[in-house]
């Protein structure tokens, strides 16, 4: 789909809406998170897709039974009509995962409102915006960095 791009539009009106989704794991003898990685996607449909494929990733790396709800998860089809709800209406999602002594957590926070300028990193093909460095999505949300 085409679209043209009126310079007049006011900044507000160039914002897009993203969903924060991040992976991090917590393991209970470090006392630090270590994070596996981050995705903004542009709707709660691209949130839970992201969501899944991490839950995935989560399940091959520990043990059979701490898998065992992860792999009910991902056939849940109730319950991802339920996080796209919940998603949509605003709220947050956490999914978590126990494995000896390791807290695996997947979440997906509801829209953040990027700058046109992050606005501007917009993979149109994928539908996503992807951000090389780590963001800090409360920093976006009183314009920093």
């Amino acid at each position: 789909m085409l679209s043209t791009f009126d310079p007049c539009l006011e900044r507000e009106q160039l914002a897009v809406a993203v969903f924060w989704c991040e992976a991090v794991a917590y393991p209970a003898d470090h006392g630090r998170a270590f994070r596996l990685g981050g995705y903004a996607a542009r709707t709660p449909e691209l949130a839970l897709g992201w969501l899944l494929e991490r839950a995935s990733d989560v399940a091959d790396q520990v043990a059979e039974m701490a898998a065992l709800p992860v792999h009910c998860w991902l056939y849940d089809a109730p319950g991802h009509a339920s996080v796209l709800r919940s998603l949509a209406a605003g709220e947050m999602f956490v999914f978590t995962v126990f494995d000896e002594g390791v807290r695996f957590i997947l979440s997906a926070r509801p829209p953040v409102f990027q700058s046109p300028s992050r606005a501007l990193q917009l993979d149109t093909a994928g539908g996503q915006v992807q951000f090389p460095e780590h963001p800090n999505p409360d920093r976006l949300l009183s314009g920093g960095p």
